[in-house]
């Protein structure tokens, strides 16, 4: 006689009003106790990953099929300006077992786009003759934008009077203010009696992101309906949101652990290439194969 059994795990990942950026989640911590409802509604986070994983479980031999639920994924909420943000590569899945235990490792990955978006918007009014309006436009955006733009507002618009079109437009844009991947990485054990172990086991330098587990904390016959956070949430605060952008860019460790350096795709800052970067790699490190 066989038994299905389902087990979830998720983290949220958030922006700390205390960061002082023009977009966040005012609502700081999402909370002790979520339900699933609220990781498929985009709400409360710039982004979840959300692990569900199908165990089939015999009597005599144990655990014999093991597989991800139908709705693991990435969900994301609105980026700067409600512009959505862009999945980074594809995601990156494992799941090895054995008659006693399956293991299951998820990770995604998304990046904000609105700096270049802006720059394509006011390259493009320029491009079709909007002329000292795209200075306006630029100017305004740049001062929207705050610390997501800078200065790149303001110079998009005056460099681009009559000379600038879409392509120039996002590409300024990306050179003054491209942003790292934000990511997550989730590990969820299941064990042929039920019991069920999750952890967090790396994510970007920033933002800030809440870990959570299926409650109760066993397999059942039914994807459990609530999460109820684990330990206390990564703080990404304006340190840390400096020391990102710096140090978000390149290939990441194989063996992550923690806050990593470096995102698993080995997106390269656009820099003064702006746009010939190798900007994603189509499976993150560590998944090849699988």
């Amino acid at each position: 006689m066989g038994t299905r059994l389902f087990a979830i795990t998720a983290s949220f990942s958030w922006i700390n009003p205390k960061t002082g950026l023009p977009e966040v989640d005012k609502g700081g911590e999402p909370g002790s106790v979520i339900g699933l409802d609220e990781v498929f509604a985009g709400k409360k986070y710039r982004f979840s990953n959300y692990l569900e994983a199908v165990v089939d479980i015999d009597d005599q031999h144990g655990i014999i099929n093991a597989a991800f639920g139908e709705k693991s994924g990435m969900y994301r909420g609105p980026s700067f300006l409600r512009l959505d943000s862009a999945p980074v590569g594809a995601i990156g899945r494992s799941v090895s077992r054995t008659q006693q235990e399956a293991v299951f490792r998820q990770l995604v990955g998304c990046r904000t786009e609105s700096p270049e978006k802006i720059g394509s918007g006011v390259g493009t009014a320029v491009g079709v003759g909007a002329g000292v309006a795209g200075v306006a436009a630029g100017a305004k955006l740049g001062v929207l934008a705050g610390a997501w733009a800078g200065p790149a507002g303001m110079f998009i618009g005056a460099v681009a009077i009559g000379t600038v079109g879409y392509f120039g437009g996002r590409e300024v844009a990306e050179f003054a203010s491209a942003f790292p991947p934000i990511w997550t990485e989730l590990e969820l054990v299941v064990k042929a009696d039920g019991s069920v172990r999750s952890a967090l086991v790396s994510h970007s330098l920033f933002p800030s992101n809440t870990f959570y587990c299926g409650e109760p904390r066993r397999a059942l016959a039914a994807p459990a309906r609530t999460l109820r956070q684990q330990g206390l949430s990564y703080d990404g605060d304006g340190v840390r949101l400096k020391d990102w952008k710096a140090r978000g860019w390149g290939m990441s460790s194989a063996r992550r652990s923690g806050a990593t350096a470096g995102n698993p795709w080995g997106m390269a800052d656009p820099g003064p290439e702006i746009c010939n970067a190798p900007l994603q790699r189509e499976i993150p490190l560590g998944y090849e194969g699988s």
